[in-house]
């Protein structure tokens, strides 16, 4: 729940206008990159009978542009935030916790109604590279930052 508050799939080219087809791809691309999706449209007709490539048709695709449409914005920013927190969380981490809770006790510090209000009220320009987090970390922990961190392949 932090990663999708904090920016985490952000990056640069989230911060343009796009026509909707573009937006898609652009959506798309960004989850490929951070390996939130481990195919692609075309490795589809090697994994999947043509019979069943037809019925689903374009269905999966639809959905998840509509997920982000949903967000009733046209800022591709937050058309991200908007379908992480209410797309991939539930659907991922929430689900993923309930299956690890028969064998650990586990804690979610993130969801917080106080401090998700917060963050849907944080500008865009803060969450893009996760730019809001790290500064706060860096000023609380200042000697963190000194501790050499590798850099992910998509920036």
């Amino acid at each position: 729940m932090g990663d999708a508050m904090m920016g985490f799939s952000l990056t640069r080219h989230f911060w343009a206008d796009y026509d909707p087809e573009t937006a898609c791809e652009v959506h798309l691309q960004a989850h490929h990159s951070l390996g939130c999706l481990n195919y692609n449209q075309a490795e589809q007709k090697q994994l999947l009978t043509d019979a069943f490539r037809q019925r689903v048709g374009s269905a999966v695709y639809d959905a998840y542009q509509a997920g982000m449409l949903r967000s009733g914005v046209k800022q591709l920013g937050n058309q991200r935030l908007y379908f992480d927190l209410t797309q991939r969380v539930p659907r991922m981490t929430i689900n993923g916790v309930e299956v690890v809770r028969i064998r650990a006790i586990v804690r979610l510090p993130f969801c917080d109604n106080d401090l998700l209000d917060f963050v849907l009220t944080v500008p865009p320009g803060l969450h893009f590279e996760r730019h809001l987090i790290k500064t706060a970390f860096a000023r609380t922990y200042p000697k963190l930052p000194k501790l050499p961190l590798p850099r992910p392949d998509y920036q």
